[in-house]
């Protein structure tokens, strides 16, 4: 019986955790969302995500802003995405630090977890989605945006990149 009050004090500590930074990663993302790029003569502003906790929450349990939403990694390697609890399905656009797109990554959604599966089970059961290309940008969008807009790999997304990447090492000292 102290067993499970105890574990049920500690669940509740995590989530008021998480829902403090997920109130937090919601107000930065916001503020870092003036950051114009073009592809293809359409104009973006997206959402940026810098940290663990921002990347991990991705678009879980939301539909995906019309703009995307950039997950910027500390270091350049073959990014892993996976699916949990988000509602559409999404493509992940692989970009270098001078905003070529090198690869676009098809991004499915996943069943919900179910009743009878613990959380530990309901992410061991859902798919990576390994990049081929190494890279510190991830631009996630609604499935079918870069076929809307003609865009394919080897094409140039403009953007004032080198800021991104600047910005993200002062946010990076900073925590």
């Amino acid at each position: 019986m102290v067993i499970r009050a105890v574990s049920l004090i500690l669940v509740m500590i995590i989530s008021t955790s998480c829902t403090s930074r997920s109130t937090r990663s919601q107000t930065r993302q916001s503020h870092d969302s003036q950051r114009l790029f073009t592809a293809n003569g359409h104009q973006f502003q997206p959402l940026i995500a810098h940290d663990d906790d921002d990347r991990a929450r991705g678009l879980q349990y939301r539909q995906p802003p019309a703009d995307g939403l950039i997950l910027l990694f500390p270091r350049s390697s073959r990014q892993s995405i996976w699916m949990p609890n988000c509602p559409v399905d999404l493509e992940g656009w692989i970009i270098d630090d001078r905003g070529t797109l090198l690869e676009i990554l098809e991004l499915p959604a996943e069943p919900e977890q179910s009743t009878t599966e613990s959380l530990f089970q309901y992410h061991a059961r859902l798919p990576r989605h390994r990049a081929i290309n190494s890279s510190r940008i991830v631009w996630e969008f609604k499935a079918g945006t870069a076929a809307g807009l003609d865009l394919h790999p080897g094409q140039t997304i403009d953007g004032d990149w080198s800021s991104v990447l600047q910005m993200d090492r002062q946010f990076s000292a900073a925590q």
